[in-house]
């Protein structure tokens, strides 16, 4: 009994140890952070701005571990960061009751940056060549007893205010679908794909290593991916959003991902007249 407690003492110790030594590479690393787009707004239940200090930055990283891998069992680390995260923005949702932050999206626009997320998964360099200011979205969670619809709406009002900040012409990232199972997966793709859904006229290309072996199903229903179809990716197509070349497997998030463009100017008629009008 004594020796169990001990470990468990010092299982303890070690996690508090990097916790903290965590936090402390993030105080280091983030301590001259400043937002490229500052945004600032609030309703009666939520304020929307850029993250603008380490504390912040803090909470959206933690809650991105907790949305990305400790609901994969991955408990090793405390917080997810990149080496994206300091040059990029970081939109976040506060819950005015508790000043807690309950969402966050990740935003690199084109006007401050060359290099994006996505092309480690797809050869994008078409999409980046054509004329027009790009933003790139990602990282997008939200507190799992959040995730409503005013919460979603009070999102697409932050990116769209991005949106028209940086006179974005093109939108775009990986939306991820949270199954490793090439079977749902080729239903989920061929679904989508019988849908018109899917489109690729700029040659975007999944990079060889996230390929997928996909089978080819037909006459897919919805209720055959209704469980594994993303709330996300749902709200992208509805905008008006298509989807690009074949998804890409990341082993490492355990799931894999749909590059997603949109273009605000072809957004749907209920998305342009309550976002972007």
């Amino acid at each position: 009994m004594l020796e169990t407690s001990n470990q468990e003492s010092l299982k303890n110790l070690i996690e508090y140890n990097y916790f903290n030594s965590q936090e402390s590479q993030i105080y280091i690393k983030f301590n001259n952070y400043r937002p490229n787009i500052k945004l600032n707004f609030t309703n009666s239940k939520y304020q929307l701005k850029t993250a603008d200090s380490v504390e912040e930055l803090l909470s959206c990283f933690r809650l991105r571990y907790k949305s990305f891998l400790a609901e994969q069992g991955n408990l090793i680390q405390y917080y997810d960061y990149d080496e994206f995260d300091f040059g990029y923005d970081h939109m976040i949702i506060k819950d005015l009751s508790t000043d807690k932050v309950i969402g966050t999206y990740r935003l690199a626009n084109s006007l401050h940056h060359q290099t994006f997320y996505s092309s480690n998964e797809f050869d994008i360099s078409e999409l980046l060549a054509k004329d027009g200011v790009k933003l790139e979205l990602g990282r997008a969670c939200i507190e799992k007893e959040f995730r409503t619809g005013s919460v979603l709406d009070m999102l697409w009002k932050g990116i769209a205010a991005y949106t028209k900040a940086i006179d974005a012409k093109y939108l775009f990232g990986c939306t991820s679908l949270h199954t490793e199972d090439s079977q749902q997966v080729s239903k989920m793709y061929h679904y989508l794909l019988e849908q018109g859904h899917i489109e690729n006229n700029l040659n975007v290309s999944t990079q060889e290593k996230y390929k997928m072996q996909l089978t080819r199903v037909h006459d897919i229903q919805m209720a055959e991916i209704q469980d594994i179809y993303p709330s996300l990716l749902k709200s992208y197509i509805k905008a008006g959003a298509k989807l690009l070349a074949t998804p890409a497997h990341d082993k490492e998030f355990q799931c894999v991902d749909f590059l997603t463009l949109f273009k605000p100017e072809e957004a749907s008629d209920f998305f342009k007249k309550r976002y972007f009008n």
